[in-house]
Parts: C-alpha cells; structure tokens; sequence
C-alpha cells in the first residue's frame, strides 16, 4: 500500500514543491491525493484483462470515481487463460471431494494440470522474515482507515462473486480457471466483513461505521469513531519530484561505480 498522508486529505492542490516541480505520480495513486488506498483495489488488475463483459452495471464496482476505473478502465481482452486463487488456497492439499473443494485435488496439482506439468515441488514453505514486527489495526486508532479500505473490499467481492466466478465455474470458459471454485467463493464473500468485527456497512451510504455497541472512549458517545484523516494528527507524507528521482538515479549511478571499482 502507498504512504498515507493522514494530515490533510481533502487538500488535492498541494502537488509543488519549493522548486516549483509539479509532484510525481506513482502508479495508481494520483498526484494530490494525500490518502491513497488505490493499491486495495485489487479487482481493477484482473478486469482489465477484459474476462468479463465490463458492462456500465458492472463498471459501479470498479472504482466508477477513480480516473482509470469504471467508465474509463481499460478493456485489455486478453485471450490468454488466466489462473485464479487466493492466497490462503495455495495450503489446500486435499486429494478427496468434500464440501470445501470441489475438484478432489490439491492447489499444487491444480495448478500444475493447469501449466501442463505432472508436478511442482512445495514441500518447503518460505515465509517473509516480518513476524516479529506485526501489527495489528484492531483498534480504534485505525477504525476509520479500514472504514475506507473495507469500501474497496466490499466492491471486490462483489465484483468477483457475481461476474468473475460465474465465467471461472462455466465448463465452456476454459480460459479462466479457478481453484476450488465454491472454497473461493466463501473466502471472497468473507471480504464484505470487518476482519476486526468493530465496523458493520450502512447498506444506503455504503460507508462502513462503528458498531453502535462500541464506545472508544474518545467523548463522543458510542458508535462515533475517531476521525484521524484531516485533523492533523499524523505528519503528512513527503511527496516525490523530478528532482528527487534524479538525484536518485545519481546515487545508483554512484554506488553501481563503486561496485565496478571493487571488482577491478
């Protein structure tokens, strides 16, 4: 996810410097916009590719206010055949039909029949080294950051409950394949909850807002969340410039000499 400038997030005119550069766009998340949580979007990479018909209903789900979603998301129609999975299936190793898994194979010979090979190693599992620096957004402090996430999660898994796995369960559509196709069902439609269990969706605003059970003690009284985003809080995020990016590539030119030298 991209840097989160808490400090001011309805300011969209603050993109120069004191050079007077115009700030740097860097990919999805567009210049002056503080708060960027268009990298949640994770539906838009798998639309573009063109699988389903994009039509106008279909395009309210996919970011229908951002520039590059809704209306003016790219259609790629990429004929390839495409393999879909959450992450968490790539630990199914079942070899039997039961109620979770529909095809009666593991996600690793899934995915092998599906590249055309017999076999794929995966005894040994490789994690990233960040356990001990884990932390959580259950509380109240970051309430209203998932409030904005979880309006992007909710659109995803509508998204791909009601036109993505319907083509990937269709025997005619061979070039989307899916793992477990009721298995994925349920993990997606679990993306309309807060994992935290403290938010619940206003079904008119499509906002989600704290439990009315819940008091966080901020003064408020109960079911009114902290609000962070715009009250200055949090020191906002440094934006990045034409100047910035070259004096970047200095130093990489710089060290790379240094490399060059030592081998020598």
């Amino acid at each position: 996810m991209d840097g989160v400038d808490y400090n001011n997030i309805n300011n969209n005119d603050n993109t120069d410097n004191m050079k007077g550069e115009k700030e740097l766009c860097i990919g999805e998340c567009r210049c002056g916009l503080p708060v960027c949580f268009h990298r949640a979007r994770l539906h838009l990479p798998i639309a573009r590719l063109g699988k389903t018909l994009l039509s106008d209903l279909e395009r309210q789900l996919i970011a229908p206010d951002d520039p590059d979603g809704g209306k003016n998301l790219i259609n790629g129609r990429i004929k390839n055949p495409i393999f879909l999975y959450e992450q968490t299936q790539m630990f199914d190793k079942t070899k039997t039909n039961s109620e979770n898994n529909d095809n009666g194979i593991g996600f690793w010979d899934s995915l092998a029949k599906f590249i055309g090979v017999s076999y794929i190693p995966n005894e040994n599992y490789h994690s990233s080294k960040g356990h001990g620096h884990n932390k959580t957004l259950c509380t109240d402090y970051y309430d209203e950051f998932r409030s904005k996430m979880m309006e992007h999660s909710y659109n995803m898994s509508i998204w791909l409950e009601e036109y993505l796995l319907p083509i990937a369960d269709d025997p005619n559509r061979t070039d989307v394949v899916m793992h477990n196709v009721n298995e994925f069902r349920t993990i997606i439609q679990s993306y309309k909850y807060d994992p935290c269990k403290r938010l619940i969706r206003n079904a008119t605003s499509g906002e989600y807002i704290l439990k009315p059970t819940i008091d966080v003690n901020n003064g408020l009284g109960p079911g009114i969340m902290t609000r962070i985003i715009g009250t200055g809080k949090v020191n906002a995020c440094r934006g990045h410039y034409a100047s910035d990016r070259k004096q970047k590539e200095k130093q990489q030119l710089e060290r790379k000499a240094i490399q060059e030298l030592k081998l020598d």
